[in-house]
């Protein structure tokens, strides 16, 4: 990737590069898949990302997909806050690979040192799934506690969803969660 090096294992952020909430080496690729059956009105996964410092712009939304998920549509958001009710930024629609799916936004968005942002992606059904299935991996108590890799910092039980709705709120089930569901936040300055 341009303007990371790898040390130690850890993906380090170069001058003008790109960062993570989780790195992408790291053993925190969410494992197992999970298939929630008839979602047609699709269903939005986030993680709550905090920038540490002035200057971080959003640039995008990094989602890890299981090959079970091949095919499915994807949009990035970036939400004001835990609930979501405002958006900041949004990536043109784009269709699941497996591993990690990049969208970039439209337009970056300059956070806020310590202020909550929501990035958040938007799953919708593959093309012809009958059944409406929706699939997606997680890592259990990944975010029991909050996480630091400067410039971003999760919080504890900092992940959302919501059912049935391209929002964090509005949902026929909305919630949060201790564990991570592969949503990252890509991030430069």
């Amino acid at each position: 990737m341009i303007g990371l090096v790898r040390r130690r294992g850890v993906m380090a952020k170069r001058r003008g590069g790109t960062a993570y909430s989780f790195p992408s080496n790291l053993p925190l690729t969410p494992t197992g898949t999970n298939t929630d059956p008839g979602q047609s009105g699709g269903l939005v996964l986030a993680t709550v990302v905090q920038s540490t410092r002035a200057g971080v712009v959003a640039t995008g939304i990094r989602f890890w997909m299981p090959t079970e998920g091949v095919g499915q549509t994807l949009t990035g958001f970036l939400f004001a806050g835990v609930t979501g009710s405002t958006v900041l930024a949004q990536s043109i629609d784009a269709t699941a690979v497996a591993g990690w799916n990049v969208l970039p936004f439209t337009t970056p968005y300059p956070m806020t040192s310590s202020v909550s942002v929501s990035a958040a992606i938007y799953l919708r059904p593959a093309a012809g799934d009958g059944l409406g299935n929706v699939t997606y991996s997680a890592l259990a108590s990944a975010l029991t506690s909050a996480r630091v890799l400067s410039p971003l910092q999760t919080i504890a039980t900092g992940s959302r969803y919501n059912y049935g709705a391209p929002a964090l709120t509005g949902g026929s089930d909305t919630g949060s969660s201790s564990a991570w569901y592969g949503v990252d936040v890509m991030v430069t300055g």
